[in-house]
């Protein structure tokens, strides 16, 4: 698994854009790793949860064309 990072100038409320490369598996334990983890707000929480959806879709994108021999 690789990850990308591309800085973007400094400015006020700083965002950041994560560009993770790997296979279904990767995601997989990705994603069973962060069920795991135990938030200790609610921020954190929200986060959690929005970070699994995300990773669940892209397991759901591979999946499919798996299904359909990569079409």
């Amino acid at each position: 698994m690789t990850t990308d990072f591309i800085p973007h100038p400094p400015h006020t409320n700083y965002t950041a854009t994560l560009k993770i490369r790997g296979t279904k598996e990767d995601f997989q334990n990705l994603y069973n790793l962060l069920t795991q983890a135990q938030p200790e707000d609610e921020a954190q929480h929200k986060l959690k949860e929005e970070v699994l959806d995300e990773i669940q879709e892209l397991v759901n994108w591979i999946d499919t064309g798996e299904e359909y021999n990569g079409i």
